[in-house]
């Protein structure tokens, strides 16, 4: 009885990574073709990680 309650937990944690590990695939495989589509058209493109910003830009988080 416990074996099977580990088995179904194994299999929901399981079936938990595919689904997050896919959304983040498809979140990052967007932002990238966002970021070719601005570069394409001469544009600087978004960004919403602070990690992903420039040199140049500074956030709200940041003091000078």
């Amino acid at each position: 009885m416990i074996r099977t309650l580990f088995k179904k937990l194994a299999n929901l944690s399981l079936q938990d990574y595919y689904w997050r590990s896919d959304y983040f695939k498809k979140s990052e495989a967007d932002r990238r073709v966002e970021e070719s589509m601005a570069r394409m058209m001469g544009e600087e493109a978004a960004y919403v990680r602070p990690m992903d910003a420039g040199d140049g830009k500074i956030g709200p988080l940041v003091s000078i």
